[in-house]
């Protein structure tokens, strides 16, 4: 044969192989984009429902990748912060700028600023554990609703084995940092803690995974529904559980403290 037919061959190859690269790396960028679906927050249905319709959206729009979804829930005035890994850089966007963008505005002078610093969003000692943006400034100034309405429940799913799968569990307030570009967001709104609670329990006896189930146990013991997360935490301490989960239980009975939680201890 050939050199030079030989020589156009070798190029065809290695023309196509660098088509089929440069494919790759598209399909890549795209999915890692940060595409927020909204279809459900308005939606009228339960926690349960509204999650497992977000799961079968997400399996026809992106399937094998995977997804955050998102919503918020009220919360106990005590809380620890189970943050998302590795944000806390002044350039990454808060995960309700990243949901709505234009919801926030520019703070227009600096006594707005420094009303916003002398009374923030959320409690100090539990949320403000690490710098946020002093420029940026919610065009609500209902303080007491944002007190309650701002905790993001944060569900990491995985769509790449063809079944959603849940890995873990985070929450965070809306105004943290949150990951910019790294995966759709399926976005639910405003959640009622009771029906959150009751599909969290679901999950907690369904997974195998002990460290979603640590995560879960806060999660849960974070909301604004006692008495039912009261029960919950004592029937782990009680049942036979590893020392972990018991440990985990036994703080957030503490966080939702009474003189029952106390004799109980």
């Amino acid at each position: 044969m050939p050199m030079r037919l030989i020589s156009r061959k070798l190029l065809h190859t290695l023309n196509m192989l660098k088509t089929v690269s440069l494919l790759v790396i598209s399909a890549t960028s795209c999915l890692s984009s940060n595409e927020i679906d909204r279809s459900l927050f308005h939606s009228d249905l339960k926690c349960t429902a509204k999650i497992n319709l977000a799961l079968d959206l997400a399996m026809k729009k992106y399937d094998g990748q995977k997804i955050w979804v998102i919503y918020t829930v009220g919360c106990t005035n005590k809380i620890g912060d189970r943050q998302i890994e590795s944000v806390w850089n002044k350039d990454v966007m808060t995960l309700e700028q990243i949901i709505w963008g234009e919801s926030y505005a520019q703070s227009y002078n600096l006594r707005e600023n420094e009303k916003l610093k002398k009374k923030p969003l959320v409690y100090p000692e539990n949320f403000h554990q690490a710098s946020t943006n002093d420029e940026i400034l919610l065009r609500s100034n209902n303080q007491e609703q944002l007190n309650h309405s701002n905790l993001a429940i944060i569900l990491d799913y995985s769509l790449e084995s063809g079944t959603p799968c849940l890995y873990h569990i985070y929450f965070q307030t809306m105004n943290r940092p949150f990951p910019k570009d790294e995966r759709p967001i399926i976005w639910l709104g405003r959640e009622i803690p009771v029906y959150s609670f009751e599909w969290m329990v679901l999950q907690f006896h369904k997974t195998k995974y002990p460290q979603l189930k640590q995560e879960l146990i806060s999660a849960i013991g974070i909301q604004d529904c006692t008495e039912r997360i009261v029960e919950f935490m004592k029937q782990i301490v009680l049942n036979n559980y590893d020392a972990s989960l018991k440990e985990e239980a036994i703080y957030w009975l503490g966080q939702h403290s009474s003189i029952e939680n106390i004799r109980f201890l």
